[in-house]
């Protein structure tokens, strides 16, 4: 019994450090969308420098809509919204739990949450040393009554390390 608690500690814990991205290769990403519950997202592109601060890893990514910086680390996703003069607009965190960042609530089931965010919004960042995959989860709104309903991938983007 002690070996298969400590087998399964050893596979959390695997899980969970592949959730973020400890040996991602600094420099330009050119990312795109390859999956979104939106069609006109599918296909977008997107563009994130990165950088790496002890264990931290900092994308600044730009899309059509604007730019963001993800900061990101085996514990904490923080994500800030600049406007166009380059300033934080809105900011939000979200912890990792079970291998998905999930946002930050002082009242989840109120669903007070950072930025007005739902509360069923989580994010999972996989990556190897020249990629990363960002996906975002969250309910649908007209689905929120259903107590059996459960999160669903609503957007995926792939960044590749540009050559």
């Amino acid at each position: 019994m002690k070996k298969l608690a400590t087998a399964l500690c050893v596979v959390l814990v695997a899980f969970a450090f592949s959730a973020w991205a400890g040996t991602l290769t600094p420099g330009t990403y050119k990312g795109t969308s390859t999956s979104s519950i939106l069609p006109e997202v599918n296909g977008q592109t997107a563009t994130a420098t990165v950088k790496t601060e002890g264990n931290k890893v900092i994308a600044t990514v730009v899309t059509k809509d604007g730019t963001e910086v993800w900061t990101w680390d085996n514990s904490v996703l923080r994500q800030d919204e600049l406007d166009a003069a380059g300033k934080v607009a809105t900011t939000y965190s979200a912890k990792l739990v079970d291998g998905k960042y999930q946002v930050n609530c002082a009242d989840r089931a109120k669903n007070i949450c950072d930025a007005e965010i739902d509360a069923s919004a989580s994010w999972a960042i996989n990556n190897t040393d020249n990629s990363f995959t960002y996906t975002y989860y969250n309910i649908a709104k007209n689905q929120k009554t259903n107590p059996t309903t459960q999160n669903a991938e609503r957007i995926k983007t792939v960044f590749t390390l540009a050559k």
